[in-house]
């Protein structure tokens, strides 16, 4: 079928609708990209569009990956956000499986409950003391472990509400228990939300940083964001001590502290922001999915 005239020029104004839109979406995330790869006199142009740096410095990236302390930090953040999603997960599911059946008994008290942590909490200090007591300070674990996560499991509870309950019933018949349901039944039927939810805890612990400079104080158990934050602070540190100096002393420090704060900045943003963005194209087919039938039904 042949479209008019009309109709082509309505198509060509919506594809550049779309190319303006996407345009708009990814040029902060590429001048970022410049930037970390820029000097600060080339940052600090009146230009108002760069799309490429006209001397490639990589001095900002040299200044993070130099230090033993980022990839330390690097590997305890791993570990936290690996261990502590899958922690959380299992713990909002063991939680939300019992409140999605009819037959537990005092289900909306127990639904209560669990919605009164969510407005209120036991405090930062009560908290801190437990964690002390414990001996758990100044060590991984105290990041990894924490209080259910009160929206994920309402999520996965309305979404083990909305599975068929014939499936749960045959399968008690045939003499399975209420873990062997949750393990083998309703978690592969729960893919979707499961995904979601797992992704939602990856961002959690891994832009979690409050917690680290609260509860550790060791370098070598801190997280990515605190390393990365004491390195910027570090440099603007030096540059105002070097403005401080008078005269060719001054230049001398100037030119030696080549590493300037605002690429520092965009490098260390980029460092933080990748490994989350390369794991959403593996979740991103469940995520729209699980949102939406996890919310549905409650």
């Amino acid at each position: 079928m042949r479209l008019d005239k009309k109709e082509t020029a309505v198509d060509y104004i919506i594809i550049l609708g779309f190319a303006i839109f996407c345009f708009m979406i990814l040029y902060p995330f590429w001048q970022i990209i410049v930037n970390s790869v820029s000097t600060e006199a080339e940052i600090f142009t009146d230009k108002i569009i760069t799309l490429f740096p006209k001397e490639f410095y990589i001095g900002n990236w040299s200044k993070v990956f130099r230090s033993n302390l980022v990839w330390q930090s690097f590997y305890n953040t791993v570990v936290i956000t690996l261990l502590g999603s899958i922690y959380s997960l299992v713990l909002s599911a063991s939680y939300a499986y019992p409140l999605s059946r009819k037959d537990l008994p005092h289900r909306n008290i127990w639904t209560l409950i669990l919605l009164f942590t969510m407005f209120f909490s036991g405090g930062l200090i009560p908290y801190y003391l437990l964690m002390r007591s414990l001996n758990l300070l100044d060590t991984l674990t105290v990041l990894i472990i924490g209080s259910i996560n009160v929206w994920n499991t309402l999520i996965l509870r309305n979404y083990f509400m909305a599975l068929p309950d014939s499936l749960i019933d045959s399968a008690k018949i045939d003499g399975a228990s209420d873990i062997g349901v949750l393990t083998r039944i309703i978690v592969p039927l729960a893919g979707p939300v499961i995904a979601t939810v797992f992704l939602w805890n990856l961002v959690g612990y891994w832009n979690s940083w409050v917690s680290a400079m609260i509860y550790n104080s060791s370098p070598d158990k801190q997280v990515l964001q605190i390393q990365l934050r004491k390195i910027i602070l570090d440099s603007q540190f030096n540059i105002m001590s070097a403005n401080r100096i008078s005269g060719e002393e001054a230049r001398t420090a100037l030119e030696k502290m080549q590493q300037t704060v605002e690429g520092l900045k965009a490098a260390v943003l980029i460092f933080t922001t990748f490994p989350i963005l390369a794991s959403y194209p593996f979740l991103q087919k469940y995520f729209v999915k699980g949102i939406f039938i996890g919310s549905l039904k409650g």
